[in-house]
């Protein structure tokens, strides 16, 4: 009887879970392997470099290496990515609010990315970079 009980209590959580988290809607576009690289976009005098792999389940994992001056430094972000009303969303495992990007994909397969929201401070108001298609 007391299998019986927590066996519907998950499932009644379960259940209710699934009721609350909506669907993430993918652009194919962005899946794949990409790289890319910024100077003085996020901080002055620092070069940022990274290659991102955005999965078809709504996953990614970047490894970004930066350079200011003659010190560099390497690490990975993950999290999850989706598109909502014809916008860019990105949450790394690490953040409560997902950083929102304008995004345009070109006929190369590059794509485009501006900043709209984001809990991240940058250098330039006006904050964009581009992903150049690997795979």
């Amino acid at each position: 009887m007391k299998k019986l009980f927590y066996l519907v209590l998950l499932l009644a959580f379960t259940y209710s879970y699934c009721q609350v988290v909506p669907e993430k809607s993918i652009d194919n576009k962005l899946v794949g392997i990409f790289k890319g690289t910024e100077v003085d976009g996020q901080v002055k005098g620092l070069t940022k470099n990274w290659i991102v792999n955005r999965f078809q389940n709504g996953d990614y994992v970047i490894m970004f290496t930066t350079i200011a001056g003659c010190k560099v430094e390497s690490f990975v972000e993950k999290g999850i990515w989706w598109i909502e009303n014809g916008k860019y969303y990105e949450l790394f495992s690490n953040s409560d609010e997902p950083s929102i990007y304008d995004y345009q994909v070109s006929d190369n397969g590059n794509i485009g990315f501006k900043v709209k929201s984001s809990d991240v401070k940058y250098e330039s108001k006006e904050y964009e970079f581009f992903d150049i298609k690997l795979d």
